[in-house]
């Protein structure tokens, strides 16, 4: 289980984290998911690494602007992905997170670089998932062609469905109660 943390931007736009509790010996984890997830893509994980055992450790995911639980401002006061970083900066300030480990998924991943170049002393471990320097343009259109043109579910199972349709080649191994999991995370 998680606690619920919202604060504001810079801005005033309302943004939304978690935080997964761990014993605070260990360096933590924040967890920042790809252009269309959330913090829900991570709880798997998450709940792992935070429960009790010689490895555990507190675990944070943050909902950037306009996903998740997160509120959208409209046009950003500069550059997206930088005042996306000053998000996520802000909120590592707000939750005392310092030399964490950054497990950046995709655009998550570009994000953590960069958080990693504007606070070096604030990332002390960078943990890159299928992230590239820069944005490659077809794989953005096709993923923001797969995001606009998923019809809207009525009902759990038929989200599950849904997804297991258009990524079940790639995971051939997960199961009904996994793609249920996935649906619900996102």
């Amino acid at each position: 289980m998680w606690d619920d943390i919202r604060f504001s931007a810079r801005d005033g736009t309302r943004l939304y984290g978690r935080r997964y509790r761990g014993p605070s010996a260990r360096r933590p984890l924040l967890c920042l998911p790809g252009l269309i997830g959330n913090s829900g893509e991570f709880d798997a994980l998450a709940t792992a690494l935070s429960a009790n055992g010689a490895e555990s450790r507190a675990v944070y995911a943050i909902d950037c602007r306009g996903r998740g639980r997160s509120s959208f401002a409209g046009k950003p006061h500069g550059p997206a992905m930088l005042t996306e970083s000053e998000d996520i900066l802000d909120f590592m300030t707000l939750t005392g997170l310092d030399d964490a480990a950054v497990l950046g998924t995709g655009h998550g991943g570009q994000l953590a670089m960069i958080l990693a170049l504007l606070r070096p002393r604030a990332v002390g471990v960078l943990i890159l998932n299928d992230a590239a320097p820069e944005f490659e343009l077809d794989g953005m259109v096709r993923l923001l062609g797969e995001a606009a043109n998923l019809p809207l579910p009525q009902s759990w199972p038929e989200a599950a469905a849904l997804l297991q349709g258009q990524h079940g080649r790639r995971y051939p191994r997960l199961s009904p109660a996994d793609w249920l999991a996935v649906a619900r995370a996102h």
